[in-house]
């Protein structure tokens, strides 16, 4: 079951995808991630950017 839903992930997930989000998320002075952070907490954020983070690498 995880690999059927690794591999949906890398089918909707692509590498300029993610290095849009990361460039968002990492950049504190963005209106979308301070209202992230204001949403989820400065926690949850920096677990997303690790997460895009490994999807990005796991892609390759």
């Amino acid at each position: 079951m995880e690999k059927l839903h690794h591999a949906r992930l890398q089918n909707e997930l692509s590498n300029s995808f993610i290095e849009q989000r990361l460039l968002i998320l990492k950049n504190s002075d963005n209106e979308e991630t301070l209202k992230f952070k204001e949403l989820y907490g400065t926690t949850h954020l920096i677990n997303t950017i690790d997460w895009f983070e490994t999807a990005l690498n796991e892609l390759g």
